[in-house]
């Protein structure tokens, strides 16, 4: 008897990464404060079978992989930011079918309690044979 996929959603709510990222002059010289909200959407079915980190993803590790790379590519945009994260969330989980990136910038406007951009991506058909 066949059993029934379980989805699971992971989140990261609230991941602090202090980082290069903006337009201005002085955003391209001074470190500055961003938040992640991540939430994955996968098939849970083996690791929840067998208790099995490694049929899921590891969130400890993703924070950190995230981390590295937002300090690293030093974007313009936070929209940018938003949809190379959840790209690279695609490309080095295989098991996750989509991705919800939300990138939270305090300090983009100074007169609002934040600014956000979230994109969301899907795996495609063709990119879950690749």
């Amino acid at each position: 008897m066949k059993s029934d996929i379980i989805h699971a959603t992971i989140a990261l709510d609230r991941l602090p990464v202090t980082c290069i990222v903006g337009i201005l002059g002085h955003e391209r010289t001074t470190e500055q404060e961003i938040f992640l909200d991540i939430r994955l959407v996968l098939d849970a079915t083996d690791a929840i079978a067998g208790e099995d980190i490694d049929a899921t993803v590891d969130y400890a590790a993703l924070a950190d992989d995230l981390t590295e790379f937002v300090k690293a590519e030093k974007f313009l945009l936070i929209e940018t930011m938003a949809a190379r994260c959840g790209q690279r969330i695609l490309a080095n989980h295989a098991r996750v079918e989509s991705v919800d990136v939300t990138v939270n910038k305090p300090q983009a406007v100074p007169r609002a309690a934040g600014t956000r951009v979230q994109v969301k991506l899907a795996r495609t058909e063709s990119s879950a044979q690749a």
